[in-house]
């Protein structure tokens, strides 16, 4: 059987951080807390779930390196129900920078 983490193209680093998503296309706009990152993608934990293909502006609360951006524009990738009701979140959400 092989993870999902063996198709990653790039390292994922661990960082946590609150941010705010909205949505592009209805101007929504949500709270969830960032868990780790790559170069082209972060994943996050959320309330709310976003179809694959929903174009997002995330806003970091503290950027993810001194010199970084605290605004990024990505694309859903997948979104999954979290099945542990003992968390804090309903959705893992996975997401691409464009």
């Amino acid at each position: 059987m092989i993870s999902a983490t063996d198709f990653r193209k790039g390292k994922r680093f661990d960082h946590r951080s609150t941010v705010m998503l909205e949505d592009d296309h209805s101007e929504y706009f949500s709270y969830a807390q960032m868990y780790n990152f790559s170069g082209d993608g972060m994943y996050f934990e959320s309330d709310v779930s976003f179809r694959p293909g929903t174009q997002l502006t995330i806003k970091l609360d503290r950027p993810i390196f001194r010199a970084a951006s605290k605004n990024y524009h990505a694309k859903v990738q997948w979104c999954k129900q979290i099945g542990d009701t003992s968390l804090q979140y309903s959705y893992g959400i996975g997401v691409k920078f464009i």
